[in-house]
């Protein structure tokens, strides 16, 4: 049963998040030109769709966290390097009317709230790390370089202040680094072998507990642990970019999927770099969902086939 249904002005960008809307939950999401937050019942909030400039295009829409009764802020990549900060009354913040960065972004930028202190963390794809504050200040011991391109975000740790926040990403040499938000880089080791046809990435868990590294050869794709450990490779029938999920449900229970657009095929990876089912799953949409169901040990895979919502049980060593 559909609860409500609206009409967008274009297609939107990024995933949609969960933001309070008077009290309640509610749904906010971006398209090129707008930024629309809807309550529970698809209602637009007060000052809401925010419009962006004219010249601008939304690439990303991430949502900081709330400090205390002051609402969270709204940062949208505007393409290229462009940033914007907003809040919820649809002001931009000083500092960020844009945020012009000298490179593109490899990534959404990460939002950041560290003893009370927001902190936003834009990763360039020249392999530059900027650190701003809420006035669009740079933090001290930034820009910081991590040696060559970046294709991917970082992993964050949590800390409660700059110096014990933790940062991971992977870089073009196929490095791991891994640096503080006092500018400090903390460790740097090599996770595999790299060419100038690889293409790095971090790719987090469901739940941002842990992550593996990916790294794209053409239609070859090969995971590692972060010690470097291979835990599987793969050829595809096609070269272009593959998303790639993570799920780490305890105990060993790792999966990993790679969908291949151009076909329209998922492939379910167990812990030991087998393939779920010997052959992949039809799915037209660029990721799946999958839970797992600790008293049966049953995991259930959600794909989407056309205008279908797919559940297929599946039982994994």
């Amino acid at each position: 049963m559909v609860a409500w249904s609206d009409t967008l002005p274009g297609p939107v960008v990024g995933p949609v998040s969960r933001l309070p809307v008077g009290g309640n939950s509610g749904y906010l999401l971006a398209t090129p030109t707008q930024l629309h937050l809807l309550d529970m019942q698809g209602r637009l909030a007060p000052n809401f769709p925010l419009n962006l400039p004219d010249t601008v295009r939304a690439s990303s829409l991430t949502a900081g966290p709330a400090i205390g009764k002051t609402p969270p802020g709204l940062l949208v990549g505007g393409g290229g390097g462009n940033l914007f900060l907003f809040n919820t009354n649809g002001r931009v913040f000083p500092g960020w009317q844009p945020k012009r960065l000298d490179f593109n972004l490899a990534a959404p930028p990460h939002y950041l709230v560290v003893g009370g202190r927001t902190v936003i963390v834009a990763l360039l794809e020249n392999g530059y790390v900027y650190a701003y504050n809420q006035q669009g200040n740079l933090y001290p011991g930034f820009p910081l370089s991590v040696g060559s391109r970046l294709n991917t975000g970082a992993f964050v740790e949590a800390g409660t202040t700059l110096g014990r926040t933790r940062l991971t990403v992977v870089n073009q040499h196929g490095e791991r680094i891994t640096f503080n938000l006092s500018g400090d880089v903390v460790s740097r080791s090599r996770v595999a072998t790299w060419s100038r046809s690889s293409v790095f990435r971090l790719v987090p868990d469901q739940a941002r507990r842990g992550y593996v590294v990916a790294r794209e050869e053409g239609g070859r794709v090969s995971i590692f642990d972060p010690s470097g450990r291979q835990l599987l490779t793969q050829n595809f029938l096609t070269s272009g970019r593959k998303p790639i999920q993570y799920f780490d449900f305890g105990a060993g229970r790792r999966v990993v999927v790679i969908t291949e657009p151009a076909p329209q095929r998922a492939y379910v990876y167990d812990a030991q770099g087998r393939l779920v089912g010997g052959q992949p799953f039809v799915s037209t949409a660029p990721e799946v969902g999958l839970h797992y169901e600790a008293v049966t040990g049953t995991y259930y895979l959600f794909r989407t086939v056309e205008a279908e919502l797919r559940r297929t049980d599946l039982k994994m060593n």
